[in-house]
């Protein structure tokens, strides 16, 4: 993997390229006893869970949380880009990115459609305050990442608050010379 360059030009929340990175250390943000992360079992789900389609996939939501049905119970899966669901839960934060606004819940980003919500992939230089339970540290070219849901975020500080921005990283394939 290779940080992406490309954005280093642009302006994010102000800054340009990332913000100032000052490592501080992954602490996994409790979302309450309703939010479960990513492969966690459960025998039942809420009677409040809904069910969600896409590409002919059912999905159980309630909560900012899916599920999709196994042998014995629901599994806990990652939010399919581009379903939509009616409600987003409350704790949602609420992002402004070059004009654009996103809102952010349990490692899923989402943008309001028609009076609704879509899952959408992370936007480039988007900043969050929590990383749900599950996400992992990764070191890359000497940096420290926090990885969850497949989208990678560098920590940073600001005001004494730790924060995450979202960095989109590419894959280099490496050349042989002869």
């Amino acid at each position: 993997m290779k940080v992406n360059n490309h954005h280093s030009n642009r302006y994010y929340n102000g800054h340009r390229g990332y913000y100032p990175y000052r490592y501080h250390r992954y602490t996994p943000y409790y979302y309450g006893p309703h939010w479960h992360p990513f492969g966690f079992f459960v025998a039942t789900i809420a009677v409040t869970a809904i069910i969600v389609s896409i590409n002919n996939s059912h999905y159980h939501y309630d909560n900012g949380v899916y599920y999709t049905q196994s042998s014995a119970g629901y599994t806990v899966v990652n939010p399919p880009t581009n379903i939509v669901v009616n409600t987003l839960p409350e704790g949602t934060e609420n992002i402004t990115l070059d004009g654009e606004s996103y809102m952010y819940f349990g490692g899923a980003f989402y943008v309001k459609e028609n009076g609704k919500y879509r899952v959408i992939d992370a936007p480039d230089g988007a900043v969050i305050t929590n990383i749900p339970e599950g996400a992992e540290e990764q070191e890359i070219e000497g940096e420290t990442y926090v990885v969850y849901n497949y989208t990678y975020f560098k920590p940073f500080s600001q005001n004494g608050k730790d924060m995450y921005q979202v960095v989109v990283m590419e894959t280099v394939e490496q050349t042989e010379s002869s």
